[in-house]
């Protein structure tokens, strides 16, 4: 059964990939299929859709953050 979940640019988050876990800040994205992330090093990353199996949200981005991007949600497909 797949489950949904519903991404906010700001939202701090855990992806748990095929190769490896990435825990960081979500990035706007102009490629639907791709999610940016800002990592603690710095360094931003993209990630398929596709390789993410699972998805934590571990801190919801604050009202003030929010106001600062264009309200963009992305939503994750998982297994």
């Amino acid at each position: 059964m797949l489950k949904e979940k519903i991404l906010n640019i700001g939202d701090k988050v855990n992806f748990r990939c095929r190769e490896r876990d990435w825990e960081g800040i979500v990035l706007e994205s102009y490629d639907p299929e791709i999610i940016l992330l800002k990592l603690s090093s710095g360094y931003n990353i993209g990630i398929k859709e596709r390789d993410i199996l699972d998805v934590k949200v571990l801190e919801k981005a604050k009202e003030k953050d929010k106001k600062d991007f264009v309200s963009e949600k992305k939503k994750i497909f998982q297994m």
